[in-house]
Protein backbone atom coordinates (compact mmCIF):
# COMPACT_ATOMS: atom_id res chain seq x y z
CA UNK A 1 0.00 0.00 0.00
CA UNK A 2 2.57 2.62 -1.44
CA UNK A 3 1.20 6.26 0.19
CA UNK A 4 -0.17 5.04 2.98
CA UNK A 5 0.28 5.89 6.69
CA UNK A 6 -0.59 3.68 9.64
CA UNK A 7 -1.32 4.98 12.97
CA UNK A 8 -2.41 3.39 16.31
CA UNK A 9 -3.46 4.49 19.64
CA UNK A 10 -3.50 2.01 22.25
CA UNK A 11 -6.01 1.96 25.07
CA UNK A 12 -3.13 3.36 27.56
CA UNK A 13 -0.57 5.40 25.22
CA UNK A 14 -0.60 7.71 22.75
CA UNK A 15 -0.84 7.93 19.11
CA UNK A 16 2.27 6.75 16.97
CA UNK A 17 2.85 5.63 13.31
CA UNK A 18 3.04 2.43 12.15
CA UNK A 19 6.08 1.48 9.48
CA UNK A 20 4.62 -1.39 7.43
CA UNK A 21 0.96 -2.52 7.19
CA UNK A 22 1.96 -5.81 9.19
CA UNK A 23 2.92 -3.92 12.49
CA UNK A 24 -0.50 -2.09 11.43
CA UNK A 25 -2.06 -5.02 11.63
CA UNK A 26 -0.70 -6.62 14.64
CA UNK A 27 -1.59 -3.99 16.62
CA UNK A 28 -5.38 -4.71 16.04
CA UNK A 29 -5.14 -7.90 17.66
CA UNK A 30 -4.55 -5.95 21.13
CA UNK A 31 -7.76 -3.78 21.05
CA UNK A 32 -6.02 -0.67 19.72
CA UNK A 33 -7.56 1.97 17.62
CA UNK A 34 -6.18 1.86 14.11
CA UNK A 35 -6.36 4.45 11.56
CA UNK A 36 -5.46 4.04 7.98
CA UNK A 37 -4.45 6.68 5.68
CA UNK A 38 -4.27 6.20 2.11
CA UNK A 39 -5.73 9.24 -0.45
CA UNK A 40 -6.04 6.47 -3.52
CA UNK A 41 -6.26 2.83 -2.17
CA UNK A 42 -6.91 0.42 -5.02
CA UNK A 43 -10.05 -1.74 -4.40
CA UNK A 44 -7.47 -4.74 -4.22
CA UNK A 45 -5.49 -2.61 -1.28
CA UNK A 46 -8.83 -2.15 0.28
CA UNK A 47 -9.97 -5.52 0.04
CA UNK A 48 -6.89 -7.41 1.27
CA UNK A 49 -7.98 -5.60 5.00
CA UNK A 50 -11.27 -7.35 4.73
CA UNK A 51 -10.11 -10.45 6.72
CA UNK A 52 -7.54 -9.79 8.77
CA UNK A 53 -9.34 -6.09 10.50
CA UNK A 54 -13.16 -8.80 10.24
CA UNK A 55 -14.74 -5.69 7.36
CA UNK A 56 -17.72 -6.23 5.89
CA UNK A 57 -17.28 -6.28 2.36
CA UNK A 58 -20.15 -3.78 1.62
CA UNK A 59 -18.39 -1.22 3.82
CA UNK A 60 -15.11 -1.79 1.50
CA UNK A 61 -17.55 -1.42 -1.88
CA UNK A 62 -19.12 1.62 -0.36
CA UNK A 63 -15.27 3.47 -0.49
CA UNK A 64 -15.24 3.71 -3.91
CA UNK A 65 -19.26 4.78 -4.90
CA UNK A 66 -19.01 8.02 -5.56
CA UNK A 67 -22.85 7.96 -4.92
CA UNK A 68 -22.23 6.93 -0.78
CA UNK A 69 -24.06 9.07 1.60
CA UNK A 70 -22.23 8.86 5.07
CA UNK A 71 -23.69 7.14 7.39
CA UNK A 72 -22.41 5.53 10.70
CA UNK A 73 -23.10 1.57 10.00
CA UNK A 74 -23.36 -0.98 12.67
CA UNK A 75 -22.09 -4.16 11.59
CA UNK A 76 -22.19 -7.81 13.94
CA UNK A 77 -18.56 -8.84 14.58
CA UNK A 78 -17.56 -11.46 11.74
CA UNK A 79 -15.97 -14.74 12.93
CA UNK A 80 -12.11 -14.38 13.25
CA UNK A 81 -12.41 -10.55 13.16
CA UNK A 82 -12.95 -7.05 14.69
CA UNK A 83 -16.17 -5.32 14.40
CA UNK A 84 -16.66 -2.95 12.43
CA UNK A 85 -17.98 0.53 12.32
Amino acid sequence: MSGSWFYSVPTAGTLSRGATLDAFLAAAEDGTFLWLHDGRPTNEELSSLIDPLGLHPLSVEDCFDNNYLLKRLETRRRRGGRSAR
